[in-house]
């Protein structure tokens, strides 16, 4: 999929025809390709309709550092007795290392949302009846919704210690089976889920494509309204094929 979404970056460029010789590509295409470990400029940068990558390949970086080093965390999840030790132990690590300048807000908050997957996994693994009835109950339902608004809304920045404790709440409940009113096991929603990843690669490419070539100069409500559609059906036979 990855590779199908850089051969589409690639095709846009075409499309757009941006300023940019054999050289420049085969270095974006090198960087892109070592998930920018390699360190590049991106071709992506100049295009008309905006970053057609949309700046996700970053992410992947970080997710590759942690497949990376599975093998030595794993010595750490013989049990859930270790696991929830290594788990607060690396919460304490990373929070010293903010407190006393080593690390930045920002790469704090990547790394503590780590964390919080590695949390939400051992209160699966705990599996405790009475805890997972709080997880799921209507309650925590309200608190799921009320942690992503004051999020959006009154949280400036992206990676701060308050999206982190609001993001955390809303995976932890919903990971651990909380539907939020059955929201969540919608079948259209579910199914959203399933093609979520493609629809995080592509959505970009679709609309540079469509914003910078197709719509150039129309509103942007009508841009989405054609954008929203297509993404999904583009997706979804990425998905399947």
């Amino acid at each position: 999929m990855y590779l199908v979404m850089v051969a589409s970056v690639m095709l846009t460029y075409a499309l757009f025809g941006i300023n940019g010789g054999a050289y420049e590509i085969l270095r974006t295409l090198l960087s892109w390709l070592s998930f920018s470990f390699l360190p590049v400029k991106s071709l992506s940068d100049e295009l008309i309709g905006g970053r057609a990558a949309a700046g996700v390949i970053w992410t992947l970086a970080i997710e590759w550092k942690f497949y990376i080093m599975i093998p030595a965390v794993s010595l750490f999840a013989r049990n859930l007795k270790y696991s929830t030790l290594f788990v607060l132990a690396s919460i304490a690590i990373v929070l010293s290392s903010f407190y006393f300048g080593l690390m930045p807000e920002r790469d704090a908050v990547i790394y503590l949302f780590f964390s919080t997957g590695m949390i939400s996994a051992c209160l699966y693994q705990y599996n405790n009846t009475i805890l997972n009835k709080i997880l799921r109950h209507w309650l925590s339902s309200l608190a799921c919704i009320a942690a992503i608004s004051s999020s959006i809304i009154l949280t400036k920045g992206e990676y701060t210690f308050s999206i982190w404790i609001g993001l955390s709440l809303f995976f932890i409940c919903t990971a651990n089976g909380n539907t939020l009113f059955g929201i969540l096991a919608l079948e259209p929603l579910r199914f959203l889920g399933l093609i979520s990843y493609s629809i995080y690669l592509m959505h970009g490419v679709i609309f540079a494509v469509i914003f910078g070539l197709i719509l150039n100069g129309i509103n942007y409500q009508s841009s989405i309204l054609l954008s929203a559609p297509t993404i999904i059906i583009v997706c979804t036979l990425t998905y399947i094929y």
